[in-house]
């Protein structure tokens, strides 16, 4: 039975008697193409199959040449500088660093939804959130206890900076754990957030 070598591409022939367990650990035509691969795995740039070629072993393309590049760029509001964030921040990054987000605050510049959430009331209305969901995230079940410590996070059904009368109604917070607030802002992002949203989020939990 013919096989193609991995490394060179050579055809090479196996005893049709030979079992299945060495027919499919059989990938070499000789020992120096064995040896040479796993010598220096990373020298091998391509593998070939019955079915042609593919690149198992080949370098993926770096940056904005990999397919799969989903970052972005954006301008500091402080710097003016341009810095790469990636796809699911586009809606909440606004500084480069900590330093820069720091100077705009103390030069008087910080958002007022900022400010906001940091305010007495709307800690007030978080932990009035927490406690009416017993502590617990409504989507995994999880809550602090038995010596391990969840992170909890008050996710706002409708938008806070979009739905401003709605802030502090406590029937428009829930509480998750901070993976799956996580979780639901990378699926359905950080604007134009609905309850409708947020009942497909949770009856994924649920089916499961």
């Amino acid at each position: 039975m013919k096989k193609i070598c991995l490394k060179c591409g050579k055809e090479f022939y196996k005893k049709i008697t030979c079992s299945k367990k060495e027919w499919e650990t059989s990938k070499f035509c000789s020992h120096s193409c064995a040896n040479s691969v796993n010598a220096n795995p990373k020298g091998l740039i391509k593998y070939t199959n019955e079915n042609g070629v593919w690149n198992k072993g080949k370098s993926m393309p770096k940056g904005k040449d990999n397919p799969r590049y989903t970052r972005i760029e954006k301008q500091c509001l402080e710097c003016s500088k341009v810095f790469i964030i990636k796809n699911y921040r586009k809606d909440i990054a606004q500084f480069c660093s900590k330093e820069c987000a720091s100077k705009y605050r103390d030069n008087g510049k910080t958002d007022i939804n900022y400010r906001i959430r940091r305010s007495v009331e709307f800690k007030n209305w978080r932990e009035l959130v927490f406690e009416r969901d017993n502590w617990t995230c409504q989507k995994c079940l999880t809550r602090s206890g038995n010596g391990k410590t969840i992170d909890l996070n008050p996710h706002h059904i409708l938008n806070f900076s979009e739905v401003e009368e709605k802030r502090f109604n406590i029937d428009n917070g829930i509480t998750f754990c901070r993976d799956c607030h996580y979780d639901f802002h990378s699926e359905y992002g950080f604007r134009n957030n609905t309850r409708e949203q947020l009942e497909e989020f949770l009856a994924v939990a649920n089916e499961a």
